[in-house]
């Protein structure tokens, strides 16, 4: 009844994805003699997925996350075997015809790959010119006392980090669920965010030998808005959780998963090349505005945890729990 449902409303798209894969035949059962309509069941879970996908990468993830799904990591084999199949699904949901031929099939990284470093170079760039005000502005943030101070500053950083992925993700036409914020496997990246804050927590609080497990505590404006009292406290705290908590994971997010397309990878694993290039970012960064070995070390961990928890289980939720939870912690 379902599947019946599925092809009236994806009509010829149902038939054509489902011949595609049997074609294809990426598990080998239609060489083993089975029936052409073999494919049926993963079309249909495939299909409503697609509305995710704003790069041939996204769907070549989907198709290749229902198979496992369906059957098992090792029956399903890497992401990288379903790059064909997802150029040509692609290429049927840009263009509105049939399947790319076996002879025209183009190859689905290269555009992908040069948007990536585009972006990515637009990000980093934005982000420099805007890390040239922080020397000038951190004073004025760090010393006010005022809900405008604590807003301006919770801009500030949402400008720094934000602004530049979010254009770009208007401009590319990009979903957050491309990048990982949706419901399939959140138990399990909210888990793992637990897990890493934890243990990051823990080693912190053996270092200088007290209990530092207060998110944010240190950060000025988490001060500055417990100072201002109850309504505006609440403001104010809401402010920097958006903007050192949500919008700070999603910049590390983002940067790992352009990485990963630029190296034409996968965006899996935990070692995935974004994983480990936003981990070292991070860390440099916070070299440059003054904090010791220590400070590159943390911020390494804290980076890598930001980014590894979309990459093993494609949910980026977890992401933006972690950097919440372990940025500047502090006593109670």
């Amino acid at each position: 009844e379902e599947r019946r449902r599925l092809k009236m409303e994806y009509g010829e798209l149902f038939d054509a994805i489902a011949a595609l894969l049997f074609r294809h035949d990426p598990i080998n059962i239609a060489a083993a003699g089975a029936p052409k309509d073999e494919y049926e069941p993963e079309t249909g879970t495939i299909l409503p997925r697609l509305k995710e996908c704003s790069l041939a990468a996204d769907v070549r993830r989907v198709v290749h996350e229902e198979f496992v799904r369906w059957f098992d990591p090792r029956t399903a084999g890497p992401e990288n075997a379903y790059t064909e199949i997802a150029v040509e699904i692609w290429a049927m949901m840009q263009k509105d015809q049939q399947p790319v031929t076996e002879g025209r099939t183009a190859n689905p990284n290269s555009v992908d790959k040069k948007r990536a470093m585009i972006d990515l170079a637009i990000v980093l760039a934005f982000f420099a010119l805007c890390f040239l005000a922080v020397p000038v502005l951190t004073p004025l943030f760090r010393h006010g006392r005022s809900l405008a101070t604590v807003l301006a500053a919770a801009t500030f950083q949402v400008l720094v980090e934000g602004a530049a992925p979010f254009t770009l993700m208007l401009v590319r036409r990009e979903t957050f669920s491309s990048y990982g914020f949706i419901r399939r496997n959140l138990g399990k990246s909210l888990g793992l965010a637990l897990l890493l804050a934890l243990l990051y927590n823990a080693g912190l609080s053996w270092h200088v030998g007290a209990l530092l497990w207060i998110p944010l505590r240190n950060q000025p404006s988490v001060h500055n808005s417990l100072s201002l009292g109850f309504p505006l406290s609440i403001i104010g705290l809401a402010s920097v959780v958006f903007a050192w908590g949500f919008v700070e994971g999603f910049f590390g997010i983002y940067f790992s998963r352009k990485v990963n397309l630029a190296f034409g990878h996968s965006s899996t694993g935990w070692l995935a090349p974004g994983v480990l290039a936003f981990a070292l970012f991070n860390g440099v960064v916070h070299l440059f505005v003054g904090q010791s070995l220590e400070g590159f070390i943390t911020s390494f961990a804290s980076g890598y945890a930001i980014a590894v928890i979309p990459a093993v289980t494609g949910n980026a939720w977890g992401g933006t729990l972690v950097q919440t939870l372990t940025n500047a912690v502090g006593h109670l």
